[in-house]
């Protein structure tokens, strides 16, 4: 007959006090006091590294989003004018004159 064991689940405040406890006196003294493993506390360190790294990610790409949309407008707010110029140089809007009003 095999031994039912159910696993125990930490909040994530303690996780991160855990967390906080072990950067400061070491993770073997509060494996000791806390009565827990410290490959919890590896893991749990892991995690949150791991988190800060996609919080960091997510927000660089947020900030490179948000200059992309203003490049966007101003490039929208400038088409018309764009347009114009563009046309007034192939000649399509004014046609160059020379002298006698020929088109060049």
């Amino acid at each position: 007959m095999t031994k039912s064991t159910t696993r125990k689940h930490y909040a994530p405040e303690f996780k991160e006090e855990t967390l906080r406890l072990a950067s400061k006196i070491g993770v073997t003294k509060v494996t000791r006091e806390l009565g827990i493993y410290p490959s919890q506390i590896y893991g749990w360190r892991s995690a949150a590294q791991k988190k800060a790294s996609t919080s960091k990610r997510e927000s660089g790409l947020a900030t490179e989003n948000a200059r992309l949309r203003r490049q966007l407008a101003e490039q929208a707010e400038h088409e018309p004018q764009r347009q114009l110029l563009g046309q007034c140089l192939c000649g399509k809007l004014f046609p160059f004159t020379q002298g006698g009003g020929d088109p060049i």
